[in-house]
């Protein structure tokens, strides 16, 4: 059975990351196996120094082919100029479904699903560009294969093909200079991560719901 995927993610904004970082969750749609999965209990965790969760996926499900975009509230997500950090999806097993490995170098501090301490592509100088599948939703469980750089960002959209040979993906739309939007809430007093968080909804029709802050 296809299982999620971290499909594509804007971990840096040029100015307060608040409200302008997101997540795109997806199944691959060509799979005859694919279904929509039901995320409740899933999380969301981020590497810096270590792993740490962002939220939870309470109440959410995604299907193949409609993305499900999550709105991340939050200053969380380190952004790899400093040494490799990660996103990865965990399931309500607690097992990981998926880990996205971004920046150089990785000394040995966190691994892939191979388990390999592999480095992931490159963050680009400016800030304000996602990193994304091509093709849209193929995971190869090599981060630095399955992900280009986006310089303008496509969030609940497929993952568009122009610029392979340059390793930068440029959609052609104008920059993004909102949010993406959604709805907000607050994480709970003493939390390891005190930011808040929040759920833009899936799109292509999909319910809105929240995101569920650690804690």
């Amino acid at each position: 059975m296809a299982v999620p995927v971290v499909n594509e993610f804007l971990y840096d904004w040029p100015e307060r990351d608040g409200g302008h970082e997101f997540v795109e969750i997806c199944v691959p749609a060509a799979d005859p196996e694919s279904v929509t999965v039901d995320l409740d209990g899933w999380n969301l965790e981020y590497f810096g120094r270590d792993w740490r969760q962002l939220g939870t996926l309470d109440g959410m499900d995604v299907t193949p082919g409609e993305p499900l975009l999550v709105t991340v509230f939050t200053d969380g997500m380190w952004n790899g100029d400093e040494g490799t950090a990660g996103l990865r999806l965990v399931d309500s097993g607690g097992h990981v479904v998926d880990t996205v490995l971004y920046g150089a170098p990785n000394r040995g501090d966190v691994a892939d699903d191979r388990g390999e301490y592999a480095e992931g592509p490159d963050t680009p100088a400016d800030s304000g560009a996602s990193l994304g599948r091509y093709p849209d939703c193929l995971d190869t469980n090599v981060s630095i294969d399955d992900f280009v750089v986006y310089a303008y960002p496509t969030p609940g959209e497929e993952n568009p093909a122009l610029g392979r040979d340059t390793g930068t993906v440029d959609s052609g739309r104008p920059d993004r200079t909102e949010p993406p939007g959604g709805d907000e809430c607050t994480c709970a007093a003493g939390s390891p991560l005190a930011f808040p968080l929040g759920l833009a909804g899936a799109m292509l029709g999909l319910a809105r719901r929240h995101l569920r802050p650690p804690g």
